[in-house]
């Protein structure tokens, strides 16, 4: 008897077609893509090698990826891993090519967000490094500052103030989350507060200047 499949704060399906999002049985795809003419021999060997593949690569990467996961997303994928790979070796001899494309679809959908998460933690610290750099420039700008719009001011001591609250408030929480807990602080909101600095430096810049 196979051990039932659990998903993240969720309930558990005792078997892969019970799974959200999964294809129905086999040979029901197969009838209904042969009744609508749709079936390609051609073409399920290529959805079914890019299934293999896909399976192939996170094999590979899966031991870079474990500390993004939690237990619960680690079991799950492991676990729809061994079933698509025991259902590759028996069912999916007679599958069509949306059946294929189904289950894959379910396993991106799942390992993106594992995938996410690294990508977050990999650019989170260049991107601060960089914010840093900006709030110091503007920092030294708006003790220097004479002069200018009040208005162009005003904007550049709230760009100031967010860009320090990151920093000093919002860092410390992040830096206290597992990688695999979803950020709260994410790599868009980091580059979007960076980006509003820079223009703020360069206003203050060019009323300096004028």
């Amino acid at each position: 008897e196979t051990a039932p499949i659990y998903t993240p704060n969720g309930p558990a399906w005792d078997d892969w077609n019970d799974l959200p999002g999964q294809a129905t049985d086999g040979d029901e795809v197969f009838r209904l893509e042969q009744a609508r003419g749709n079936w390609d021999p051609e073409e399920a060997d290529k959805a079914r090698g890019e299934l293999q593949d896909f399976l192939y690569k996170w094999a590979v990467v899966l031991a870079d990826m474990v500390e993004f996961m939690s237990s619960n997303e680690r079991d799950l994928i492991l676990q729809l891993m061994q079933h698509t790979e025991t259902w590759l070796e028996g069912e999916g001899d007679r599958a069509s090519p949306g059946v294929f494309r189904e289950k894959l679809a379910h396993l991106q959908k799942i390992t993106s967000i594992v995938e996410e998460r690294k990508e977050e933690f990999e650019g989170r610290g260049p991107a601060l490094t960089s914010l840093r750099e900006q709030v110091r420039i503007l920092k030294q700008a708006l003790a220097t500052v004479s002069g200018g719009k009040e208005d162009s001011l005003e904007k550049a001591r709230e760009a100031f103030k967010a860009g320090e609250e990151c920093i000093k408030v919002q860092v410390p929480k992040q830096e206290a989350l597992q990688k695999y807990e979803d950020p709260i602080l994410t790599l868009a909101y980091i580059k979007m507060l960076r980006d509003k600095l820079r223009v703020s430096i360069g206003e203050l810049t060019v009323h300096q200047n004028g």
